[in-house]
């Protein structure tokens, strides 16, 4: 639904500035998504929505609300989250409110980071490349895997092993 009102607000925004349809359709065809930015991708046995780019509480909210909407038929839902940077004297707080939202949307809970033990994952992990040696262990066939945490937490170390591991 959110792609659909981008695109239709794009096209809004195109015929306001005079641009011909031909061509805005063209662009629109052509468009690509923003890597790691809630790209949804079918794995060999898993579903990855890699919404890796970056976090904060809005953010990241939203992303677990849109993990939680997306119809199980039987999958477990995994969120590895990474901690959210830059959020100052509030910083505890904001990753403490992820914690029932989190459990809410996932079966499993995945923290990285030291901050990211306040989501009060089910299993924690120092950094983004010891949870991915250890993904074998973590993730099933079937499962939807939700990868998100701030830039710095360099979540492309869990999504590249998520990649080779269910690789066609």
């Amino acid at each position: 639904v959110g792609e659909q009102i981008s695109v239709h607000i794009a096209r809004l925004v195109g015929r306001w500035f005079g641009v011909q349809s031909e061509t805005m359709e063209k662009a629109l065809n052509d468009a690509r998504a923003v890597p790691g930015r809630f790209h949804k991708e079918e794995l060999n046995g898993i579903l990855l929505i890699d919404d890796s780019f970056n976090a904060n509480p809005i953010s990241m909210r939203r992303g677990l609300r849109r993990l939680a909407a997306i119809q199980k038929t039987g999958r477990r839902r995994v969120a590895i989250l990474g901690w959210m940077g830059e959020l100052g004297s509030d910083a505890d707080r904001f990753h403490r409110e992820i914690a029932p939202l989190a459990r809410d949307a996932a079966g499993l809970v995945v923290g990285i980071g030291e901050m990211a033990r306040l989501y009060e994952p089910d299993v924690w992990f120092p950094s983004s490349v010891e949870c991915a040696k250890s993904l074998g262990d973590i993730i099933r066939i079937g499962d939807i895997v939700f990868v998100k945490g701030s830039h710095s937490v360099e979540l492309h170390a869990v999504t590249r092993e998520l990649k080779r591991l269910y690789a066609d």
